[in-house]
């Protein structure tokens, strides 16, 4: 309970009209592979391989703590719902018109018909095992549109998994 606590609040400070934090220059590389290593052990519990890449100038301009719970929930979702043995990456790359953090990982993946649905509040998909409260991926969700984000998701390397791509304008 302590944990639904904390992602309503949290929840509730990134609605539109509670959201008061200035935005500055973030590295989403350094960020994203700060985060990582904060998983670390838990994918070596789990015996999971985490990797990590990055391309090019990866700063923005951002509300670093929410980015911060962004990358954190992705990469914690994508370590809980991978079986031991498999594998995530995460990816920062930068093109011409967008900077796109990528958490893509070799679980048992989010079927196209409930893609849209796992961003809402408190929505989880039936047949899962892992604990949780349905609230991470809206929280996500709630950062990415705050930063003007596109969040997708997709297939995994291999047709395996999921990938979410979130592709921040610049």
């Amino acid at each position: 309970s302590i944990h639904l606590a904390q992602q309503l609040l949290l929840l509730a400070r990134m609605e539109p009209e509670a959201v008061s934090r200035p935005h500055l220059p973030v590295d989403m590389a350094e960020l994203a592979r700060f985060c990582a290593e904060q998983f670390a052990a838990q994918a070596v519990a789990k015996t999971i391989n985490l990797g990590f890449a990055s391309e090019g100038d990866c700063t923005i301009t951002g509300d670093i703590e929410g980015l911060r719970v962004l990358v954190n929930d992705l990469i914690d979702n994508a370590i809980r719902y991978t079986p031991a043995g498999g594998s995530v990456d995460v990816g920062v790359k930068r093109n011409e018109n967008a900077l796109t953090l990528e958490v893509s990982d070799s679980g048992i993946g989010i079927p196209p018909s409930e893609r849209e649905r796992v961003f809402d509040r408190f929505y989880r998909i039936t047949g899962t095992n892992a604990l949780g409260t349905g609230l991470g991926l809206a929280i996500v969700k709630a950062i990415a549109d705050h930063h003007q984000a596109n969040i997708g998701i997709h297939d995994g390397k291999d047709g395996r998994g999921t990938c979410i791509r979130v592709a921040f304008p610049l």
